[in-house]
């Protein structure tokens, strides 16, 4: 995968480079290829060769260019290839007219390529026959179960391994059909499976920092089991 030491962070803004591809100590991307209306070109930068992963949440409409998409395709040759890195565009600004790119762009200038997240919903996108379907990048995959997991089992505080474990807990809950459609979250209709299971990788990175203060279980299952019982359900009882 791709280690934080592999991304430089911007103000408004994220690259992601090739894992064997360091960046450099002080990346001059705001001097160099940003600007406010957004990622128009493409940097021939030490470092940024390999660009695998574009975030952007400031709202700048068509902030990320066709170019950026195209040349992110172009320096990843075996994008098409089950297991390898695939070039990846989050543009999570919201609404719909802030967003930097359309799933429906993205998908087109990539020719069905590059993985796809958005902040604000955004219908599928078909190339070639096949319908990429974005993942609404949200935190309410991931907080909802932090604090349930940490309440019930009484942390005293929560470490930044914490999100780790529930960042993998969502990913881990993607289906086989999530990931044939390119989703980068679960689909919504499965936010109290996910939540659940956040849960309990929360309880359990709590377990292994030594904040946990109510013993809940050793495993995951059994962590799942109790707090399946403790959870609540807006629907109405039988």
């Amino acid at each position: 995968g791709v280690t934080r030491e592999r991304t430089t962070r911007l103000a408004a803004r994220a690259l992601t480079c090739h894992p064997t591809t360091p960046p450099p100590p002080v990346c001059p991307w705001p001097r160099a290829c940003a600007t406010p209306a957004g990622l128009k070109t493409w940097p021939s930068l030490p470092g940024c060769d390999h660009l695998v992963l574009v975030r952007w949440w400031r709202g700048a409409t068509g902030g990320i260019a066709q170019a950026v998409i195209e040349k992110m395709v172009e320096v990843n040759p075996g994008s098409t290839d089950k297991g390898s890195i695939r070039p990846t565009v989050f543009a999570l600004s919201n609404p719909k007219t802030q967003a930097e790119v359309t799933s429906e762009n993205a998908i087109k200038w990539s020719e069905g390529k590059v993985i796809y997240g958005c902040g604000t919903a955004f219908p599928g996108a078909t190339f070639n026959g096949r319908t990429h379907m974005p993942g609404q990048v949200n935190n309410v995959y991931c907080f909802p179960g932090i604090s349930f997991g940490a309440i019930s089992c009484k942390a005293q505080k929560l470490p930044d391994a914490i999100f780790l474990a529930a960042a993998e807990a969502v990913a881990n809950t993607l289906s086989a059909s999530d990931i044939e459609e390119d989703r980068v979250v679960p689909h919504p209709a499965r936010i109290r499976e996910v939540g659940l299971n956040v849960a309990a990788a929360t309880v359990l990175a709590c377990n292994k920092a030594g904040v946990s203060t109510r013993p809940i279980g050793d495993t995951f299952d059994a962590v799942k089991e109790v707090l399946a019982k403790e959870m609540w359900d807006p629907r109405p009882s039988a």
